[in-house]
């Protein structure tokens, strides 16, 4: 007896899934190598990073920046690029946990909540401090796990205003969402 063909919709969920999987492995990755530095080696990384910012939106916006010439504003500026980049890498994670289950639930058509997505995130933010406790120079904060989880939880909200706005769009033209 033949089994039926797979239906093409599963097959795109099953290669998107493997893909996002592959991502999340990915900038996971890069979160816990960026933890595991020393704390003057990441000081150093974000210290060069906030100058490069310095210089790029000096030039994009013909504009001289204070943060040059003062060691006391590069080190706020600093602080403000890794604070960004701690938010900005837990949205993507949540965006992309979250969007597995989105996509998963456009093929099977049941209702999904955003929560398991949002705790499996936080789970890897509370690992991340965990492991910074054990790098020299570094400490794990509860306050990083906080924005973590702010970052998260923006990620899941963009996904979902864009999915509920994706699924209104296909319901107005008649087709299942």
């Amino acid at each position: 007896m033949r089994s039926k063909p797979r239906r093409r919709p599963e097959l795109i969920g099953r290669i998107y899934t493997v893909f996002a999987i592959l991502l999340i492995i990915t900038l996971y990755n890069a979160v816990f190598r960026l933890s595991a530095m020393p704390a003057d080696q990441s000081a150093l990384q974000s210290t060069t990073v906030a100058r490069r910012l310095t210089e790029v939106l000096e030039a994009l916006l013909s504009i001289d920046l204070p943060f040059n010439n003062s060691s006391v504003q590069l080190n706020e500026l600093d602080g403000f690029v890794r604070k960004a980049a701690h938010f900005a890498e837990y949205a993507l994670l949540g965006l992309l946990s979250y969007s597995i289950a989105v996509c998963w639930n456009h093929i099977e058509n049941q209702g999904i909540t955003p929560v398991p997505s949002f705790l499996f995130v936080l789970a890897l933010a509370a690992a991340d401090e965990i492991h910074q406790t054990y790098v020299p120079g570094r400490s794990g904060s509860l306050k990083d796990v906080l924005l973590d989880s702010a970052g998260i939880l923006t990620g899941v909200l963009i996904l979902k205003i864009c999915d509920g706005i994706y699924t209104r769009h296909r319901l107005k033209k008649g087709k299942t969402p």
